[in-house]
């Protein structure tokens, strides 16, 4: 109770400091542990100084927060407490930034809950300090030779631990998935693979993919698969078992028969069976060392592990399946190798892992295809060149806002801006087009963007008309369409957001207007349309792990609606659009003011093949 009156608190907070609705919901659906004098001074202070917002549940009840690596999906507004007593959800990670202090390793792990119960925990005891909480093994997430991750976000080799690298929702459908393969190279040095792949189907149930593999030229090697009920109820050897009102079916449907399944009771859970390690004194000894840590209540009563032979490459295909006490048995049906069916009182729906056009079924996921987004595509090759520009003389191109152009020995352009700018390009693109080029910056403070296929809205040319460098007179004016992807980022930056921008829809017609002409009784329209605007145009993202003062080579492949930006030869982001830009020129884009970009060996040919 204390924790979440805690989180109550920080809730009502966020309600009147933001204007949105769903955190006041929230805090006041939670009337039984309201109260107490600090929670009544905010409801004297904020409303005196901040407008109180409308409460209002989310609209959306499935949401990716990439940067960060969650994603997260219920069957009810996630702000309402009626979700978690009768509905049913999921919280994943797969945390670039990888565990940390008080965070545990366990990237591509999940909890689930289901009618009012934690059906799927993670973390053991959850004691901070605790070792067991803060292995791999305490969580629902995949174990090499029983050896889990052990990432450094202080080793300069990696840029990242995980990552979400797809995400797709539509009604009765949210796709997506994790790959954490460098969360375990510190331990398992061999690893080439580690995707985990998760849908939620009809606001009913869960089906896990995981894709792995080893290289080819190091030892097989056992991989484990890990799932933890917390309750001291019996679980059979097909995963099924009862919690509170949730019944849970989870059946592996992929080799079921030859896993090793074992189910390791209470404290056994802290041995590790292939391994020989028992971390239970480790545990104890870590948590009772300070006067500030403690364990409460009691282990994780039920702790699975369903194990593989020695082998390069696995695969595990599991449904999760949740009903509630007196309803409709649900059943699970093999209909070949990962395919299958599963029905809910939803009804029947089919799952097929593999190709288009290999198996009817309702939802197909082309795990191959994904694995491109984990690095495993080759980055595209050249063929006839188009245009190769001297950029020792930029005669031609447009500088748009406040800078200066250097032309440095060795064929390098640098445009240092005041104010932001975009240095134009004077050659028209037609896809398919392969972009290529190196970029660095010297300062920390550069925010470099690529602007290419821009062309004025109906055919105009974009030299048409002057702009002064701000983002809104590409973004918000209408007048332009274009693809945007932030460079150099990590080292220097933020993420580096795939954008496809265009004419605004009505809803968003406000932006339109430049934030200096407002009046003060908009800028809470203004807001709210620039929060909606960002996954309106965010397409993809990703970090490129640049490091100030390096070299990094792009190459940006368009052919017809699919878009793939290459950083140093791995896949960075990739983008299929119905309805795709076709033409229009590039530009270099810098909006950190005071910071200079440098671009060399820029090339534009038709891709090879």
């Amino acid at each position: 109770t204390t924790v979440l009156a805690s989180h109550l608190q920080n809730f009502q907070r966020l309600a009147y400091l933001t204007g949105v609705g769903s955190f006041l919901y929230n805090w006041m659906a939670c009337e039984e542990v309201r109260g107490g004098p600090s929670i009544a001074f905010q409801e004297w202070f904020l409303p005196h100084f901040y407008e109180r917002p409308e409460p209002a549940p989310e609209e959306h009840h499935a949401a990716l927060f990439n940067t960060a690596g969650w994603a997260m999906a219920c069957s009810g507004p996630p702000s309402d407490p009626a979700t978690y007593r009768d509905g049913v959800g999921m919280i994943f990670h797969a945390r670039p930034r990888g565990g940390y202090s008080h965070s545990f390793q366990s990237e591509n792990a999940f909890e689930a809950f289901a009618y009012g119960s934690v059906i799927a925990t993670g973390g053991g005891r959850k004691a901070n300090g605790d070792r067991h909480a803060a292995a791999t093994m305490s969580h629902n997430a995949v174990l090499i030779d029983g050896l889990g991750q052990a990432f450094s976000q202080l080793d300069p080799a990696t840029e990242a631990a995980a990552r979400i690298i797809a995400w797709q929702e539509e009604p009765g459908l949210v796709y997506w998935c994790g790959e954490a393969t460098e969360a375990y190279r510190p331990n398992v040095p061999s690893i080439d693979r580690a995707l985990r792949h998760v849908l939620f189907v009809d606001d009913r149930f869960f089906v896990i993919f995981d894709d792995l593999a080893v290289a080819d030229d190091a030892d097989p090697a056992r991989f484990s698969w890990l799932y933890h009920v917390h309750q001291d109820v019996p679980v059979t050897s097909s995963f099924r078992y009862t919690v509170g009102e949730a019944n849970v079916l989870v059946r592996h449907l992929v080799r079921a028969g030859e896993l090793e399944i074992q189910n390791l009771r209470g404290d056994d859970g802290y041995h590790n069976p292939l391994t020989g390690e028992d971390m239970l004194e480790v545990a104890r000894g870590s948590v009772e060392s300070s006067p500030l840590r403690k364990w409460t209540g009691d282990p994780v009563w039920n702790n699975l592990w369903a194990t593989t032979a020695p082998e390069h490459e696995a695969q595990f295909l599991a449904a999760i399946v949740p009903w509630r006490e007196g309803g409709d048995e649900p059943a699970i049906e093999v209909l070949g190798d990962r395919h299958f069916a599963v029905r809910t009182d939803a009804g029947r729906r089919t799952v097929y892992f593999g190709a288009p056009g290999e198996q009817e079924a309702d939802i197909i996921v082309d795990y191959e295809r994904t694995r491109m987004l984990a690095g495993d595509t080759e980055p595209p090759q050249a063929g006839e060149r188009l245009w190769e520009p001297d950029l020792s003389d930029t005669t031609g191109w447009v500088l748009d806002g406040e800078g200066s152009v250097e032309h440095l020995e060795g064929g390098v352009l640098k445009v240092t801006t005041e104010m932001p700018t975009v240095y134009w390009a004077p050659e028209g693109l037609e896809e398919p087009v392969l972009i290529e080029f190196e970029a660095k910056t010297d300062d920390d403070n550069c925010r470099a963007i690529l602007f290419f296929m821009a062309e004025g809205v109906g055919g105009e040319d974009i030299f048409a008309w002057e702009r002064a460098g701000d983002y809104g007179e590409y973004a918000f004016d209408g007048r332009m369409e274009l693809y945007t992807f932030g460079m150099l980022r990590e080292g220097c930056g933020t993420e580096a957001n795939f954008r496809r921008l265009g004419p605004l829809s009505d809803d968003l017609a406000i932006l339109r207007t430049p934030r200096a002409d407002l009046a003060d009784d908009q800028m809470d329209e203004y807001r709210e349309a620039i929060r909606r605007f960002q996954p309106h145009t965010i397409h993809d993202t990703a970090m490129d792990g640049y490091r100030v003062g390096e070299w990094m080579r792009y190459q940006v492949l368009v052919d017809g609606g699919l878009v793939r930006v290459f950083a140093d030869g791995k896949l960075l982001l990739e983008v299929t659009y119905e309805r795709p830009l076709r033409c229009g020129k590039l530009g270099l884009r810098n909006f950190g003011r005071g910071s200079s970009l440098q671009v060399r060996e820029l090339k534009v040919s038709r891709p090879a093949g």
